[in-house]
């Protein structure tokens, strides 16, 4: 039967047109990976087939080119990575310890990768091939950890612009407000209550992003001279912008661990939640002073 899986995949790959795994989507994507993934594991498993059914020549070369296409997803999967780690620095200058240490991974990763390419060309025998995809196959699943680990953390660190405009907005309405009392269009104090609600709220939204950040930098071993600075609203606040970039050139942290993407996914929540709240309470003061106005 097992022999029959090896014929079964090698006409799949002799029918199927150059460059089918190169996939340009998505979702043709994730299907070719899952494939090559299954096959990567059967590859490992598979025992050698007897020359009489198949000759040995003919299982080596399609082993190698199962290889060969995984091997070209896990570097189109690195290069996420890369992309993912980018986004990360947009919060700010003080990132770039993060977002070095993340590069440094897949540095690795593409060295590793790289190095075993060339032991699937060099090959000869199903024995090594064997061998091959098992360390393959556990360079892919740190892979998949860091590119889980490095979306978590993007998607954490971008909460800080949704703070800052916020707060922004914030600011903006009391002015507002402000102005209306001094015309007395409006009176005194009307909405000082709901102002300060909201700015309650924007608060809990910064102490779950403050949470949220310090549970990365616990998952990183930072230099003493390079500790992150306080959470800021947004990026473009002064201590969103000094600090990291005032620094000497540096070695990156290390990523010592897995991050808790669940519990950073909890605290972006939270934050979120936050400030829709306070978005509600500022869509309540528009309609009110609209009706006082009326």
């Amino acid at each position: 039967m097992k022999h029959r899986a090896l014929v079964s995949l090698f006409v799949l790959f002799a029918l199927l047109p150059q460059g089918t795994f190169a996939a340009t989507t998505d979702e043709s994507r994730e299907g070719a990976l899952a494939f090559l993934n299954i096959a990567l594991q059967d590859l490992f498993e598979l025992k050698g087939s007897s020359q009489s059914e198949i000759k040995k020549e003919t299982e080596v070369s399609l082993r190698k080119k199962i290889l060969d296409q995984i091997l070209d997803i896990s570097e189109q999967d690195i290069q996420d990575i890369e992309r993912s780690a980018d986004t990360i620095k947009k919060a700010g200058a003080f990132t770039r310890p993060i977002r070095d240490a993340i590069l440094k991974r897949t540095e690795t990763f593409r060295a590793a990768l790289g190095a075993l390419r060339g032991d699937s060309e060099a090959a000869r025998s199903v024995e090594a091939l064997k061998d091959i995809s098992k360390k393959i196959l556990a360079e892919r699943k740190r892979i998949e950890n860091l590119g889980e680990d490095t979306a978590a953390i993007a998607a954490g660190f971008s909460n800080r612009e949704v703070i800052g405009i916020t707060k922004a907005r914030f600011a903006r309405i009391a002015f507002d407000v402000r102005k209306l009392e001094i015309f007395e269009l409006i009176k005194l104090g009307s909405f000082t209550e709901a102002l300060h609600t909201a700015a309650l709220h924007i608060e809990k939204a910064k102490e779950a992003q403050r949470a949220l950040e310090e549970l990365v930098w616990n998952a990183f071993t930072v230099p003493e001279q390079q500790e992150p600075p306080a959470v800021s609203e947004g990026t473009s606040t002064p201590d969103a912008s000094r600090g990291r970039e005032e620094l000497e050139p540096h070695e990156p942290p290390v990523l010592e661990e897995r991050i808790d993407a669940v519990q950073i996914q909890e605290l972006l929540a939270l934050s979120l939640e936050e400030i829709k709240t306070t978005y509600l309470i500022f869509i309540d003061i528009a309609r009110d002073i609209q009706t006082v106005m009326r």
